[in-house]
């Protein structure tokens, strides 16, 4: 199969672009893990109580069938656990460590459905880790997420999450010792909350008083959007007295290398940050993460395509109001393949280090000089100028990426051929790979995902230019829409 694409060349550059010179495998670091995508952006982060479960029920429930029975421990109303795992048994691990440390097992009975949810252990006589496991009713329970730290704190981050209850693990990196514990996080609105309570944050407003309280809805006020996301757009907007009046960042197009900082305002409360920042829009396996300030939501994940991001302010009468920015990013060379993988997965809860390689038309194996990857960054390939010459503008050595190789102007006539390299697992098992094409700034084909242990060699596809655009000719083996050697290794395979 060949898949054809046609391009404008003349609307695709962009002046000013950038490029980076060739990079270095460094050493590999663990950190704490942290939201990818803008944290806790409600307004003040509510803490949670535990429910003590006695030890027969959790080693009955099926859902805990493969969690050994351990001392449960019960959080205060703060939220707050104080422990330590000095003479605990070693029972569990996940990708994120653990093997070789003691470890502390609770169980977390949430009050409903949550919107955000951070667990956080911090230690100062040994490197922590966590494992979160969901407990949805039946089945053995699934990892919902897992961190570890080399310094004094590991923590993961939660969204949308509608499970009864969680198990927290508190571990250590062949180490332990004292511990906190801290659960914070956001009730979705409709759940049940306790009035006046420093406890629990309602997503929108503060809990009602009615006899059950829940946590209430908001007023959809004037602005053109449909803010809560019922299908309606400003249906109280004759209920809406002085809502909130806000603004954001002027809409962007920018080289797929740039980074945007989008800021939103209140009018009403300038020096009292209310709002948060959603994406609403964006290409798949896109990230964000928080700016300097509340206000502020960073985009540099550097990937092609439309993001559309959100900011939201609900005042104290729970009125809603919201605008949008959109940033477009767009690509500068003629030629660009992107890599991705485990897009799925939060980037912190994944050490895997897939590479992306590229071969000139000229190159028989994999690995050498005419094969542009992390060892060889910015090679001279074909005439003098270096418009001809391949980049590799960023180098993922944990997790997802993207990685990105671009050439502004390719030779015509002859086939460059895309490749993925498994490099390293770290323990975290086989990845799911996506691969993604661009011609003349447009996206020419994508592949993926596919299933790839360490070692393996993805031979994705062969791609041609002409005068016109260029051609896309995945490369197939054996039957299978794709051609993956095996713990083949990648050092001088045959192209």
């Amino acid at each position: 199969m060949t898949i054809r694409f046609s391009f404008c060349l003349a609307a695709s550059l962009i002046a000013g672009a950038t490029f980076s010179c060739t990079p270095n495998k460094p050493i590999r670091e663990r950190s704490s893990i942290t939201d990818v995508d803008g944290g806790f952006d409600a307004a003040s982060p509510q803490r949670l109580p535990a429910v003590q479960i006695p030890c027969e029920e959790i080693v009955g429930s099926a859902a805990s069938a493969d969690l050994a029975c351990e001392p449960i421990a019960i959080l205060p109303s703060n939220g707050l656990a104080v422990g330590n795992t000095t003479g605990l048994g070693n029972r569990y691990s996940s990708s994120c460590g653990g093997e070789n440390g003691a470890d502390q097992v609770y169980q977390l009975a949430l009050p409903g459905d949550m919107v955000e949810l951070l667990l956080e252990v911090t230690a100062s006589s040994f490197n922590p880790v966590i494992h979160v496991y969901g407990d949805e009713g039946c089945g053995p329970p699934s990892l919902f997420g897992c961190g570890a730290a080399l310094s004094e704190s590991a923590s993961v981050v939660l969204h949308n999450v509608s499970t009864p209850s969680i198990h927290i693990i508190v571990d250590g990196a062949g180490s332990a010792g004292a511990y906190d514990l801290q659960a914070t996080g956001v009730i979705a609105a409709g759940q049940s909350c306790i009035p006046d309570s420093q406890t629990f944050t309602c997503e929108f407003g503060t809990c009602s008083g009615r006899e059950f309280p829940t946590c209430p809805g908001i007023l959809d006020c004037a602005d053109g959007i449909d803010v809560d996301n019922d299908g309606s757009v400003d249906e109280d907007a004759a209920s809406c007295v002085s809502p909130p009046t806000v603004n954001c960042t002027a809409d962007q197009t920018l080289d797929v290398l740039a980074s945007a900082t989008l800021v939103g305002t209140d009018s009403n409360a300038p020096d009292r940050p209310r709002g948060r920042w959603t994406l609403e829009q964006s290409p798949s396996g896109a990230t964000s993460r928080p700016g300097s300030s509340p206000d502020e939501l960073l985009l540099d994940d550097r990937l092609a395509g439309l993001y559309r991001a959100r900011y939201t302010v609900i005042d104290d009468a729970r009125q809603a109001v919201a605008c949008e920015s959109t940033v477009t990013n767009l690509i500068s060379d003629v030629f660009r393949v992107e890599l991705l993988w485990n897009v799925t997965v939060p980037e912190q809860a994944d050490p895997s280090d897939v590479d992306l390689h590229l071969l000139h038309p000229n190159a028989t194996v994999w690995g050498d000089n005419l094969d542009c990857h992390w060892a060889n960054g910015f090679p001279n390939w074909d005439g003098p100028d270096q418009t001809d010459d391949p980049r590799l503008d960023i180098d993922d050595v944990e997790g997802r990426g993207p990685e990105n190789i671009n050439i502004l102007n390719p030779v015509h006539g002859e086939p460059y051929r895309v490749g993925v390299h498994y490099f390293f697992e770290d323990g975290f098992g086989a990845s799911q790979v996506e691969v993604r094409i661009f011609c003349g700034g447009n996206l020419a084909a994508s592949f993926g995902p596919v299933r790839m242990g360490q070692d393996d060699l993805w031979r994705v596809a062969d791609v041609t230019f002409d005068a016109d655009g260029c051609s896309v000719v995945p490369i197939e083996s054996g039957g299978c829409a794709y051609s993956v050697s095996r713990r083949s290794g990648l050092w001088d395979q045959p192209r």
